[in-house]
């Protein structure tokens, strides 16, 4: 309890909605190619959700919907996916606009919020998690893992790397940051994005 307090007060809690906006982009085209097919997307080290609501905003718009795409989104502290799981987006977590693509996946709220549909937030599956120590779900279409490195030690980044390695399919999607590991392998994208 001590550590997550910590973590809670150390770490950032809130990312932003479509933060690096061309990685949703690029899932967008794979989810409409991939129509038909069930897909599974990851995002880890979530924090409030922002990440996770931007990947059901971008299935919703490539046709996606909880029978075709789970979304895991993993993150240390629970207290932050409390939050999270609401699927309300302060006005922090909109430091840029919406895609107009992405619009329809969202409903104002007080406060200047905005809320997921629940048509995206049934897609999500939150878990609290130390994603260095447990194993990551294998055969994911696109995994993004952005601003975690930066928190860990040398070994912490190591087996970071490995488990980022298994979780991505062969041709899928890995979204780094440039503060991240960028793993060799099949799946694996140049820290600071690109295209695979």
């Amino acid at each position: 309890e001590e550590v997550d307090r910590v973590l809670s007060v150390v770490a950032p809690p809130e990312s932003w909605l479509f933060r690096h906006a061309a990685a949703f982009e690029e899932l967008r085209e794979r989810l409409t190619v991939l129509r038909g097919a069930p897909v599974r997307l990851l995002s880890l080290g979530c924090a409030r959700g922002a990440e996770a609501i931007s990947l059901a905003a971008t299935a919703l718009a490539a046709g996606r919907s909880a029978d075709d795409c789970t979304i895991l989104a993993v993150d240390r502290v629970q207290a932050h996916l409390d939050v999270a799981r609401t699927g309300v987006n302060s006005p922090l977590a909109q430091r840029g606009p919406v895609p107009t693509w992405a619009a329809s996946a969202f409903e104002p709220g007080a406060g200047g919020t905005i809320h997921l549909c629940r048509r995206g937030l049934d897609m999500i599956r939150w878990a609290c998690a130390d994603i260095t120590q447990h194993e990551l779900p294998e055969a994911c279409d696109a995994v993004l893992c952005r601003t975690v490195a930066i928190y860990l030690d040398d070994a912490a980044r190591v087996r970071l790397a490995r488990s980022l390695a298994r979780s991505v399919r062969g041709g899928g999607l890995l979204c780094v940051g440039p503060d991240a590991p960028a793993p060799e392998g099949e799946g694996a994208m140049p820290a600071g994005g690109g295209r695979q």
